[in-house]
């Protein structure tokens, strides 16, 4: 088993320090360097799925759902927004490109940085129409973007 905790924020940007607060009160379990590096990636995610929310719907309030599960094996943080999500061509050039790449680039960075740091990642649409990013980090798993797979 394990725990799940769920939060829902307005998709705005002051809301960025309640999500860093709840990610690293939970993180506490896990080695230090792990759990910066999770705290990062969500705190990217969520940033991408504001932006998203933003050109979606720039005069109408909309929410981010987040949902953190632990266990022994590895941690999986879902991020639900109303944006169009991550096209498969991001994804797939995702896979082939490095801090290089995009070190002058006005946007990408978060992607990589969650490349480097998790083990896993995917984009799809829920039934409720949203977009849901997944990360998962294993517990001991190296994060370091050789072995990160675009699907669970």
């Amino acid at each position: 088993m394990g725990e799940e905790v769920k939060l829902t924020i307005p998709a705005q940007k002051k809301w960025l320090g309640l999500v860093d607060l709840t990610i690293e009160y939970i993180a506490k379990s896990l080695e230090a360097t792990m759990a910066a590096q999770v705290a990062f990636a969500v705190r990217e995610a969520v940033i991408n799925a504001m932006c998203a929310a933003e050109k979606m719907a720039p005069t109408r309030e909309s929410a981010i759902d987040i949902v953190v599960c632990c266990n022994e094996e590895y941690w999986e943080i879902q991020i639900a927004d109303e944006g169009p999500g991550i096209s498969e061509t991001v994804l797939e050039r995702l896979t082939t490109m490095d801090c290089a790449d995009l070190l002058w680039s006005e946007s990408g960075r978060g992607l990589l940085y969650i490349k480097e740091y998790m083990d896993e990642y995917y984009s799809e649409k829920n039934v409720e129409g949203k977009h849901v990013f997944t990360m998962r980090k294993k517990i001991g798993g190296n994060g370091d973007g050789k072995n990160a797979s675009r699907s669970l």
